[in-house]
């Protein structure tokens, strides 16, 4: 029997509820492609009614190609991972988190992307937060080679769920043992993926509705740390140039990490978590400095003191952010 063309995946533990609704988001589009998409679930040893949730969801899709795996213990999210990569048999993978909702009629719309066009990955550009599954977005598409394309979508191919790539596993053992514990070991395999490819293809048009959850990483460590280790491992492995990793970081810097340093300084918190400024500045100083916007942006800020610090904000940042923010 041949390899399916495509597995998405979705690791889950303990959110029943939020998985009820992805699946009945997904499992109904897979109908058509039964022979050509197998579907992954792996629960992470769920102390609630994920068991069950997914028995039920087989059931109702009676015939589906679902591989149901329940861990004997919690292995953490990259344990869980790890075994969504070794249970996957497609051509191509698609890691989707329990709590993203993929739109309708999104599957048909790439499948019919994959299957004449082979491409090294899809990008789902578009995606909403906190909001109800819509009827069938106005999809289009279009084509890049991975060097533009990777400049181009940047820090929004971090984001694994929006990324549908080669399943080559050639290399997991070594990638798991050199990131298990980065915050983007997702896209540390994506990237791997990109090796000798040279075509890839943007979705635009809503493709998932996330269910936000509560961010449990640290955001200065994850892009000025452990973003850097991924992206080093690719220029190391002549997957990207110096080059496109010079303009990724200055990006993440210009458009994220500023974004991030000053709600940080504002508040004394990011994302619920408070951080010693001296902690914050020593990282960012080591994952950024020599990246122009580090220079340009982010270390006036960090020189900044009191007033100075919210004048600083206002007259160079402040518009900015709230274009970022409500405009895009």
């Amino acid at each position: 029997m041949n390899n399916p063309l495509l597995t998405i995946a979705v690791p889950t533990w303990n959110r029943a509820d939020i998985l009820d609704l992805a699946l009945t988001a997904l499992l109904p589009q897979i109908g058509f492609y039964n022979n050509e998409i197998e579907i992954v679930i792996s629960d992470n040893a769920s102390t609630d009614n994920t068991d069950q949730v997914i028995k039920s969801q087989i059931e109702k899709n009676n015939g589906l190609n679902i591989i149901h795996h329940t861990q004997s213990e919690n292995t953490g999210y990259y344990g869980n991972f790890k075994t969504c990569r070794e249970l996957s048999n497609g051509d191509y993978f698609w890691l989707l988190s329990d709590n993203d909702y993929v739109a309708k009629g999104l599957i048909e719309y790439i499948m019919k992307i994959l299957s004449p066009k082979r491409p090294s990955f899809i990008f789902l550009k578009d995606w909403k937060h906190n909001a109800k599954v819509s009827d069938n977005s106005n999809f289009n598409n279009r084509v890049y080679s991975v060097k533009e394309a990777i400049e181009t979508f940047n820090y929004k191919t971090t984001l694994i769920s929006a990324v549908i790539f080669n399943n080559d596993k050639s290399n997991d053992a070594t990638l798991f043992e050199t990131f298990n514990g980065n915050t983007f070991l997702g896209f540390a395999y994506f990237l791997q993926s990109l090796k000798n490819k040279d075509q890839a293809y943007e979705i635009t048009g809503t493709s998932l509705f996330i269910n936000d959850t509560k961010v449990s990483f640290n955001a200065f460590k994850s892009f000025a740390i452990d973003l850097r280790a991924c992206l080093n491992f690719a220029v190391d492995q002549n997957i990207l140039s110096k080059e496109s990793e010079r303009i990724f970081i200055n990006k993440v810097i210009s458009e994220l990490t500023v974004k991030h340093y000053i709600l940080y300084r504002v508040t004394g918190a990011l994302h619920g978590k408070k951080h010693r400024q001296v902690d914050v500045d020593v990282m960012l100083k080591k994952g950024f400095e020599g990246y122009e916007e580090y220079h340009n942006k982010l270390e006036p800020l960090q020189k900044a003191k009191g007033i100075k610090f919210y004048v600083l904000v206002i007259t160079k940042h402040l518009f900015k952010i709230i274009n970022q923010r409500f405009f895009r």
